[in-house]
C-alpha cells in the first residue's frame, strides 16, 4: 500500500487536531462535556482522552527534539478553558516539529528511525482520537479512505509485528483478509491461508482494528469462517 506525502500526512494533523478542539470548544461552554465517558476507552472520560492526546504530542516532539522516549508532562490542566489552550498548543508544537525532512533521524518505538515515522504515526493518532471525541457529541466525522487505507496497512506493519516481538500478543491461530468495500485496497493478516475474509468500507476497517467498531457494526461483512475470523481480530492488535 502507498504511502501517503509528508504533507498530506501534516494536512491531516491539522485538520484532525482543529476538529479535537471544536470539541473542547464545546466543553467550555458545558464544562460538564469533561466527564463524558469515551466508549472505546473504558474508564476514560474526554479529560482522560485530552490529558492522553496532548502527552503524546508533547511527548512525539521529545522523541524528535532529544532523541529519546522519555518526555513526561507535568501539571495537567483540568479546566476547560485551559485544557482547550494546553491542546492547541501542543498540537502547534506537534505540527512545527514533524514539518521537516522524513529522512531525518528521530528516535522512534519501531523502525524506520526517522521523522517519516511520525510523520505517519501521528496523522493516525489524531484521527482515531478525532473519532473518539466527535463520538462523544454524536457527530463523528469518517476517516478519509485513502488515510484510512494507509493506516490500516500500518497496523499491519507496525503495531502486529512490535506486539509479537514484544510478546504482548499471542501468535495469531489463522489469517484473516481485509478487503476494502469503496477503495478495493486488500491486505492480509497471519500467515497462511485466510479462513475468513472481512469486507468493510476502508475507515470501518480501519476504526474495527483499532476496537472503534464492534464485530456486530452493521458495515462489516463476514466471508468463510466468520467466528475464527472474528476471534483473530478481536486480539489486542494494535493497543
Amino acid at each position: 500500500m502507498t504511502q501517503l506525502s509528508p504533507a498530506a500526512y501534516l494536512s491531516h494533523v491539522e485538520q484532525d487536531t482543529a476538529a479535537y478542539a471544536a470539541v473542547l470548544d464545546l466543553a467550555v461552554a458545558d464544562p460538564a462535556l469533561l466527564a463524558a465517558p469515551v466508549a472505546a476507552c473504558p474508564g476514560w472520560t474526554l479529560l482522560d482522552l485530552t490529558h492522553h492526546l496532548g502527552d503524546v504530542h508533547r511527548w512525539v516532539c521529545g522523541a524528535v527534539r532529544e532523541g529519546h522516549g522519555d518526555t513526561t508532562t507535568d501539571d495537567l490542566p483540568t479546566d476547560a478553558g485551559s485544557l482547550a489552550a494546553w491542546f492547541r498548543a501542543g498540537a502547534a508544537d506537534l505540527l512545527s516539529v514533524l514539518d521537516g525532512d522524513p529522512a531525518r533521524p528521530a528516535w522512534t518505538f519501531h523502525p524506520p528511525g526517522v521523522l517519516g515515522f511520525w510523520q505517519r504515526r501521528q496523522a493516525f493518532e489524531n484521527v482515531v482520537h478525532r473519532w473518539d471525541a466527535e463520538t462523544i457529541v454524536g457527530r463523528p466525522s469518517p476517516v478519509p479512505a485513502g488515510l484510512a487505507a494507509d493506516g490500516v496497512a500500518e497496523v499491519l506493519e507496525v503495531f502486529v509485528p512490535r506486539r509479537l516481538g514484544k510478546g504482548w500478543l499471542e501468535p495469531l491461530p489463522h489469517a484473516v483478509a481485509l478487503r476494502s468495500g469503496d477503495t478495493g485496497g486488500a491486505w492480509v493478516l497471519g500467515e497462511g491461508p485466510p479462513v475468513a475474509t472481512l469486507t468493510a468500507p476502508t475507515d470501518a476497517l480501519l476504526l474495527h482494528l483499532w476496537k472503534r467498531l464492534g464485530a456486530g457494526d452493521p458495515s462489516l461483512t463476514w466471508s468463510g469462517d466468520r467466528a475464527a475470523g472474528e476471534r483473530v481480530l478481536a486480539m489486542p492488535l494494535s493497543s
